[in-house]
C-alpha cells in the first residue's frame, strides 16, 4: 500500500529523531489496519539499543521497529548499518530493523531490501516490510539538497579515465598498479576511484583484486551528471554532404597526426544505426581551427551541419574503434554524448545500449556479442 507523498521538510541536510518520527507517522497514517502505539526517541531502557524505537499494532499483534540514524545515505553506509542490524535482530522476535538517513537513493533502498531491513529518509522516501502484514515502498522523491561535491569528485577528468577502463570490461579484475597504467593516471587516482565506487556500492572486491560490480548503475549515474557541452563545442557549415564531411575530418586529422573520433549520430550511425541524421560530429584534439580551415568549414551561429568538439579531457579517446575506415569513440562515450543530446539522442543512446553495450556486459548463454573495439 502506498500512502500519498508528503511535502518535503525543507531539505535533506541532517536527520533527527523528531524528523524521523514525523515521517513514520505520515507513512502509517493512511494504513488503517496498522496503528502506531508509541515512538521512543530516547531508546535507552526500552530493550534493544537503538536511536529510535517504534511500537505498532498490527492484525498479527504488536511489532517493534528499531531504527538507526545515519549521517549519510551512501549505499556502503546503509550496507554496514544493515549488517549490524541483522546480527542484532537474530535474537529479537517480532522486531524489524530500519535505517534513517538524510537522503536515500533507489540504489540505497535496493541495498536495504536485499539485506532485509527497512529505511526512511528526510524527504519521504522509504521502505517498510512487515512480512505479509504491511508493505510500503515509496521512492523517487528528489533530494532538495544533493551533494554535488561528491558527484563532481566521482566524475573529474582523472577519475573518469579510471571509470572508462572499468566500463570497457566490467568483469575484468584489476590491481591498482595495473589499472593506473592502463588508464594513464597515478595510482592515487585509482585508489580514490575505488573509494568513491565502494561508497556507492558499485565495486566488487576480493583481497587486492577489484572490478566494477554494477556497470549499468555507474553508467546511468554518469549519464545523469554528464553533458557533451562540457567539451568546447564548435559549430560549422560545410558544402560537403555529411558522409563526405565525416570522411574528410578523418583524413585531415590522420594527415596532421591529430587524435579524433566520430561521436553523437556520426558514431552511432556506424555501430548502431537508429535514425537518419544531418550533422557530422567528431571530437578533435587541440587544433580544431586548423582542421576546419583545411576543410573549408565556415563557423556559423546557427544552421551548422558539422560539430567539432574539443574534448574536456583526452580520456574521451579511450577505446577508440575503427569502423568503415574511420575512428569512432567507444560505445560508452557514444552513450554519454547521445544521452545528453536533444533531437532523439536519448532514444539513440538506449538503442545503442540494447544493441551493443548490454550484450557485452550481460551476455546470454550461447549468444554472440558485438566484437571488441
Amino acid at each position: 500500500m502506498t500512502p500519498r507523498p508528503p511535502k518535503p521538510f525543507g531539505g535533506a541536510e541532517r536527520i533527527t529523531g523528531e524528523l524521523v518520527a514525523a515521517r513514520l507517522r505520515e507513512f502509517l497514517e493512511g494504513v488503517g489496519f496498522v496503528k502506531l502505539v508509541r515512538i521512543d526517541q530516547d531508546a535507552t531502557g526500552t530493550g534493544p539499543t537503538a536511536d529510535l524505537v517504534v511500537i505498532v499494532d498490527t492484525p498479527a499483534g504488536q511489532r517493534r521497529l528499531i531504527l538507526e540514524l545515519k549521517g549519510d545515505g551512501l549505499p556502503r553506509t546503509l550496507a554496514r548499518a544493515a549488517e549490524t542490524l541483522r546480527s542484532r535482530l537474530n535474537a529479537m522476535p517480532d522486531t524489524y530493523g530500519m535505517i534513517a538517513a538524510p537522503y536515500i537513493t533507489e540504489r540505497g533502498m535496493a541495498v536495504c531490501r536485499r539485506l532485509g531491513v527497512g529505511c526512511i529518509d528526510a524527504v519521504g522516501n522509504g521502505l517498510i516490510t512487515l512480512g505479509e502484514i504491511l508493505y510500503i515502498n515509496r521512492s523517487g522523491i528528489p533530494n532538495p539538497a544533493p551533494d554535488r561535491r561528491r558527484q563532481r569528485s566521482l566524475f573529474t577528468p582523472r577519475i573518469t579515465r579510471v571509470l572508462r577502463v572499468l566500463l570497457q570490461d566490467p568483469q575484468r579484475r584489476w590491481y591498482v598498479r595495473d589499472l593506473a597504467t592502463e588508464a594513464g593516471v597515478v595510482m592515487s587516482a585509482v585508489s580514490r576511484a575505488k573509494h568513491l565506487l565502494r561508497d556507492q556500492d558499485l565495486l566488487g572486491e576480493d583481497r587486492r583484486e577489484f572490478w566494477l560490480g554494477k556497470p549499468d548503475e555507474l553508467l546511468q549515474e554518469w549519464a545523469s551528471a554528464y553533458s557533451y557541452e562540457v567539451n568546447e563545442v564548435n559549430e560549422f557549415y560545410s558544402i560537403l554532404d555529411i558522409a563526405q564531411a565525416e570522411a574528410e575530418i578523418g583524413r585531415e586529422c590522420e594527415a596532421r597526426g591529430i587524435r579524433y573520433g566520430l561521436t553523437l549520430f556520426s558514431g552511432a550511425g556506424r555501430v548502431a544505426p537508429f535514425v537518419r541524421y544531418n550533422r557530422a560530429s567528431a571530437f578533435v584534439a587541440g587544433r580544431v581551427e586548423a582542421v576546419a580551415d583545411s576543410l573549408g568549414l565556415k563557423r556559423v551561429p546557427s544552421g551548422a551541419n558539422v560539430i567539432l568538439l574539443r574534448p574536456y579531457d583526452e580520456g574521451v579517446f579511450y577505446g577508440l574503434q575503427i569502423v568503415e575506415g574511420v575512428k569512432v569513440v567507444s560505445d560508452v562515450q557514444l552513450y554519454l554524448d547521445l544521452k545528453a543530446y536533444k533531437a532523439r539522442g536519448e532514444e539513440a543512446a538506449d538503442f545503442l545500449y540494447e544493441r551493443r553495450i548490454k550484450p557485452r556486459w550481460h551476455p546470454e548463454p550461447g549468444a554472440t556479442t558485438p566484437p571488441e573495439p
